[in-house]
């Protein structure tokens, strides 16, 4: 799945004229000749909440059901269920998208896993360490492309626990490492993970590595994790 949505990605890309960047993140690559609209708030819970407000905003812009569930369902993600940057702007989005006929028993249909991949999310969430605290770090050893599903839900799952500010979980899929973290605000996930090329923004980011070797991978976070602990969290 996450390698054909990559694909399709390049391929728009590579055929579109005329490219808008509408994002919530500060870092972008796709920026090039072809960006005529470049539209960047990364106050904003997420792009799904942008992009919704610009079309609540835009009285001729119609939105279908299907549209509406699908912008629905990307704040539901980016906010951790509305737990986690949510605010009165994304309130607003969400009842805008209720009332265009988003479905929340549809959405949630949607992120349901099967079996196997939701007893790997409980084999991480139940083998974390800490590396701090108040941060947590645990590997995912689904070895199946839908591992980021079970790794990205088991780090949210992480954040409920009482006193954790941050989490962190790796996986490999495909010989590359890749990491999902995860932060309830205080710890800024952005700039930690950019330190390893990755990116995102302060309570959500990823990075991967180009290497296959999982436990090397977690060394570096837990050094990057020491270092920016004693600089910025002591």
């Amino acid at each position: 799945m996450q390698i054909a949505l990559k694909c399709l990605h390049e391929n728009i890309l590579k055929n579109a004229s005329n490219i808008a960047v509408i994002d919530h993140h500060a870092t972008q690559t796709d920026i090039n000749d072809k960006t005529k609209l470049l539209y960047i708030d990364t106050t904003s819970s997420s792009t799904s909440e942008m992009v919704t407000l610009m079309i609540e905003n835009s009285e001729d812009v119609p939105i279908t059901k299907i549209e509406a569930i699908a912008l629905l369902s990307g704040i539901i993600v980016d906010t951790n269920h509305f737990s986690i940057n949510a605010d009165r702007k994304t309130m607003r989005a969400a009842a805008y998208l209720l009332d265009k006929g988003a479905d929340i028993k549809k959405i949630r249909s949607l992120f349901r896993v099967d079996e196997n991949l939701m007893q790997f999310k409980a084999k991480t969430v139940e083998s974390a360490i800490h590396l701090k605290p108040d941060i947590l770090i645990s590997k995912c050893e689904c070895d199946c492309e839908e591992a980021y599903v079970a790794a990205s839900q088991a780090a949210n799952d992480l954040l409920d626990i009482d006193g954790i500010e941050a989490s962190f979980v790796l996986y490999s899929v495909n010989g590359k490492v890749y990491v999902s973290g995860r932060s309830c605000g205080k710890i800024d996930m952005n700039k930690l993970l950019s330190r390893v090329g990755g990116g995102g923004h302060a309570t959500m980011a990823g990075a991967q590595f180009e290497s296959e070797n999982i436990d090397e991978a977690q060394t570096i976070i837990e050094n990057i994790v020491n270092d920016i602990y004693k600089e910025e969290y002591r």
